[in-house]
Order: structure tokens, then C-alpha cells, then sequence
């Protein structure tokens, strides 16, 4: 890896390589990442976070130990009262009926060539665009890999959340 070369210690001149907090190690290009991965999660801060802050900072809150993280303040009255785990509860029953969705227009789209089955499959892959957000390529589109990187990833949640995995 870029920290530990292959070659013969002390043979590669490694300049930019310096150490951050409890001796983390970076270099510029590395640190380059951070910052744009800073830069995307800011928009998403609101349900974004760290495990824990170490390594460069990316200015995303510690993870408290609650899922999914607190919320926003809510106007409606019995949902700002509702216990973390009963929030929890509500979005993973509403998650797993998204994902079996999802797997149904898979289905779908397997066997019809109705663009209108595509167009609600993309629908539902922006609802749940967390699970695309580690693609190369994360927003919908129509090409055999990028579907069946994302079948397997629908598949493979749904599996370890309790749901029940079809198509």
C-alpha cells in the first residue's frame, strides 16, 4: 500500500508521508480523500457520522450508539416522543418493504421490458441511495453491472436486517 511499499525499506523516498493524530499515518494524496469525502458528507450531516474521531478530521459528529442517529426535531408531537428504539423499530419495517420492493421491480424488470417498471425501480433506488452510495457509479442507470452490483447489495441487507430475500 501507498504507507508500506513493496520495495526494499528504505530505498523509495516517501515525501508528504507524516503522521496525524495518535499517530495516524497520511500523505497528501490521502489527505486529498479526506477532503472531498468531508465535502459530500456535509451534505448529508444530518445522518452521516464517524465511529470514532480519529484520523483527519472530517467535521462529522461521533456516533452516539443509537440507530439510525437522532433525528431532526420533528413538528409532529408523537414522533418527537417516540423512544430511539421504537424510531429504530418504525424505519427498519419501513426499510424492509422498500427493499422487498426493490426486488420485486428486479423481478419485474426481468421479465417485462416496460419502461415504466425501470422508472419505478429508479424511483425506489434514490429512496434507498444508501445502498449505492459506496459505487463508483452511484445513481441509477440501466447497464447489467451496475444492476447486479446493486441486486446483490439489496440482497445482501435485506438478508442480514431480517428480510426476506426474493428475485
Amino acid at each position: 500500500d501507498r504507507l508500506h511499499p513493496m520495495e526494499q525499506v528504505g530505498t523509495w523516498d516517501r515525501p508528504g508521508l507524516r503522521s496525524v493524530r495518535r499517530g495516524w499515518l497520511t500523505t497528501p494524496v490521502l489527505e486529498s480523500y479526506a477532503g472531498l469525502l468531508a465535502e459530500r458528507a456535509a451534505a448529508e450531516a444530518h445522518r452521516t457520522w464517524v465511529w470514532q474521531n480519529l484520523g483527519l478530521p472530517l467535521g462529522l459528529p461521533p456516533w452516539q450508539g443509537s440507530f439510525p442517529p437522532p433525528s431532526p426535531p420533528s413538528n409532529r408531537p408523537e414522533e418527537a416522543e417516540a423512544p430511539a428504539s421504537v424510531q429504530a423499530a418504525t424505519w427498519l419495517r419501513k426499510e424492509r418493504v422498500l427493499w422487498s420492493e426493490i426486488l420485486s421491480d428486479f423481478q419485474a424488470l426481468n421479465e417485462s421490458s416496460d419502461p415504466s417498471v425501470w422508472a419505478r425501480l429508479q424511483a425506489r433506488l434514490r429512496e434507498a441511495d444508501y445502498l449505492t452510495f459506496s459505487f463508483p457509479d452511484p445513481h441509477p442507470r440501466l447497464a447489467t453491472d451496475w444492476l447486479v452490483r446493486v441486486l446483490t447489495q439489496v440482497r445482501w441487507i435485506s438478508e442480514r436486517m431480517g428480510g426476506t430475500p426474493a428475485a
